[in-house]
């Protein structure tokens, strides 16, 4: 088939997940080949990405993480978003510390909480030591509970969802049953806009022949189809605190994937029995 062939060519047209809802979701990220100024040599991983000299700043000194979150159950599953996790550079507070790299270690820390099934305000040394990592690659196939976010449209790109609030099992939206994240209140809502700037009939139902990959997901009841290729982020153009997103993803899990998720013996028994 001809490249100039567009016939077939179905575009996405979905409109983006609702901010607010609740969605179980898996993290990945996508190593960069950086590492962090002066990490030892047999510390090294390559999991950071190093931000892109701009016009704007052609000296930039951000490294981040470039994450990419699937949506693992609901009408949402096997949807995708990507954000960009800065963890050094950028714009310092008044310690000499990375504003956005702390934004980065708190949710990064309500994210391994999450998964784990510990409260946010748990200081035991059982907690703690679950949330103490050796290496950048503990948080590939994380998975846990968290809002929805939508990033208004900027620089000629179209909104998109990133991640929202991190829920942990303490917090007031902790989602009480997995009804909650099967049937979320405004997905009709959801489901009937027509995308900005196409006119006539109504979109199509933007969840219809979702992929189904399941991963870790402690909610998974069935065996499920692979996941679908995802349509292609969006990008705003770099900077030191929101370097570009990349659709590039980490499709192989690297050794010692998964050891952030730990024991899920915190989590509610709903979860634990669909874990099992």
């Amino acid at each position: 088939m001809s490249f100039l062939d567009f016939s077939g060519v179905k575009p996405d047209l979905r409109a983006v997940i609702p901010a607010g809802t609740k969605l179980f979701v898996r993290f990945n990220y996508a190593p960069g080949g950086a590492d962090l100024p002066g990490t030892p040599t047999d510390k090294r991983e390559g999991a950071l990405t190093k931000s892109k000299p701009t016009a704007e700043n052609p000296n930039p000194d951000g490294y981040y993480l470039k994450g990419e979150f699937t949506v693992l159950r609901g009408p949402y599953k096997g949807r995708k978003f990507w954000s960009n996790m800065v963890v050094a550079g950028g714009k310092l507070d008044e310690h000499g510390n990375s504003k956005a790299g702390k934004i980065t270690r708190e949710n990064l820390r309500l994210m391994i909480d999450s998964a784990n099934g510990l409260a946010s305000t748990d200081e035991s040394p059982e907690a703690a030591a679950k949330r103490v990592l050796s290496k950048f690659a503990q948080l590939q196939n994380l998975t846990f509970v968290c809002k929805a976010k939508v990033e208004p449209a900027q620089g000629g790109y179209p909104e998109k969802n990133a991640l929202g609030q991190v829920l942990t099992i303490d917090h007031k939206d902790f989602p009480k049953s997995p009804e909650e994240l099967d049937n979320p209140p405004n997905v009709q809502a959801a489901a009937t806009p027509t995308p900005a700037g196409f006119g006539g009939g109504a979109a199509s139902n933007p969840f219809a022949n979702a992929a189904q990959g399941t991963g870790s997901n402690p909610f998974a009841t069935a065996s499920a189809a692979p996941a679908a290729p995802a349509s292609p982020p969006v990008a705003p153009a770099a900077t030191p605190d929101a370097p570009a997103t990349d659709a590039t993803t980490s499709a192989q899990q690297p050794a010692g994937a998964g050891d952030a998720s730990g024991s899920q013996s915190g989590l509610p028994s709903w979860m634990t029995k669909q874990a099992a």
